[in-house]
Formats: structure tokens, sequence, C-alpha cells
């Protein structure tokens, strides 16, 4: 039996180019998607499709200037904690809720769908909890050590609105 899996990613729905697509008339993510789907159902393929959450692990981006939230919130207060410094500052109001999966628990549930006989035409993957931005930065401050005050600086750019204040 031949399968397709299509996984996606919550990031591409803001991306750049998903944008200019919408702009000069094309499909969003989630037409495009369905429509392969659809043409899927018509040749008799089994698909799996899913779009998980926010992820983080091993291998992940810890650039100080384009990682994503985990990263950047890791190294941030890791480096303050180094230098022993009073207060680490993260960007916008810390307010904005978001969820996380780790890239081994996205790969094991990759897996079960593709054991799946009739999977489910969509599935999100994710934990089904989130925190706040705030919440996860004192979180990520309890676990490198770092003791001194978290503070927001809601003039600091945020992220698309579907991406992390930090």
């Amino acid at each position: 039996m031949q399968k397709l899996f299509i996984a996606g990613h919550r990031g591409m729905v803001g991306s750049s180019l998903v944008r200019e697509a919408a702009r000069r008339g094309g499909y969003d993510v989630v037409t495009a998607t369905r429509e392969v789907l659809d043409l899927c159902n018509q040749a008799g393929l089994t698909y799996h499709s899913a779009m998980p959450t926010n992820l983080y692990g091993p291998g992940d981006n810890y650039h100080p200037e384009n990682s994503h939230v985990i990263p950047a919130l890791l190294r941030r207060f890791h480096e303050a904690q180094q230098r022993g410094d009073s207060a680490v500052t993260i960007w916008g109001t810390g307010t904005p809720r978001r969820e996380f999966l780790h890239v081994d628990d996205l790969a094991a549930a990759c897996f079960h769908l593709l054991s799946l006989e009739v999977p489910p035409d969509w599935v999100n993957l994710g934990v089904g909890v989130d925190l706040t931005i705030f919440e996860l930065a004192t979180l990520v401050a309890r676990t490198t050590g770092f003791t001194g005050a978290i503070l927001t600086d809601p003039k600091l750019p945020a992220k698309e609105p579907n991406d992390a204040d930090f």
C-alpha cells in the first residue's frame, strides 16, 4: 500500500512566502493541503497530514539574532547567568501563549500516524498545554540557574502574531 505523509508547521502560516502567495492570489497552506489530500483520496492513496506545534530539541538554532523562542531564551539566560547579570529583558509583553513539542515526541507521533491503517485526515500535534512567554522565561531562568529579575519591554519588537515574544 502506498502512503503519503504531509507535514507542515504552524510557522509556515505566517511566513513571508505564504503571505506573498496570498497577496498574489495564491493558496493558503490549509487550502493547498486540503486540495492535496482530496487528490490523494481520488487516487486511492493512504495519506497522513500532521501539523506540529512549536518544536524544540537537539539541533535547534541558537543564533542570537534569528533563533526560535526556546533556544533564544536558553542562550539569553545562560549567558546572563554566566556574566552575573542582575536582570534579563525579554522582548514584548511576555503575555502571548505558546505550546511546545520536543522533536523526539514529534518523531514518535509521526511514526504512530504512519502505522495506522486508517489515519485521520488532519492531526494537530502537540501536548495540549500552553504557557505564556513570561512563564517560559521563568522556567528557563530556573533551569539555567539565573536568579535575577525577568523584565519585559513592550517597545521591543515582537515577532509575527503567531510567533513568540522573546
